[in-house]
């Protein structure tokens, strides 16, 4: 859900998306047994640039159980953290936020208040 939301709303607002496998496989199993079909390796993404990069990274919130590995916690409780040009979110409940806040931190606040207006968010 937090993966393909993240697409979907990005790719509303006209963003070029390059989905990205880590394994050895362009299939990827999610958590839930979900199937989804990355557009590319890791090695061959490597080769590319990129304007945005979703990774979890400095001021951080995270999914409660991964708040533990953070070196900084002072964010832990927040929904959605931007932090520079990093983004993270909480968890599933937060990934429309999140996606909305790199639409934003991408295109523009004017971009994610479009979307979110025509996704009946804001």
């Amino acid at each position: 859900m937090e993966v393909v939301m993240i697409i979907d709303v990005l790719r509303r607002a006209k963003a070029e998306v390059v989905v990205v496998s880590v394994g050895d496989n362009l299939e990827i199993v999610a958590s839930r047994k979900v199937k989804l079909v990355a557009d590319t390796l890791l090695d061959e993404a490597a080769k590319l640039s990129y304007d945005l990069i979703v990774l979890p990274g400095k001021k951080a919130t995270a999914f409660p159980t991964m708040c533990e590995k953070l070196s900084d916690k002072s964010e832990v409780e927040s929904r959605v953290v931007v932090d520079g040009k990093v983004v993270t979110r909480r968890g599933p409940r937060t990934s429309l936020e999140f996606s909305l806040a790199i639409v934003e931190k991408l295109l523009g606040h004017g971009k994610a208040l479009e979307i979110g207006k025509a996704m009946l968010v804001v």
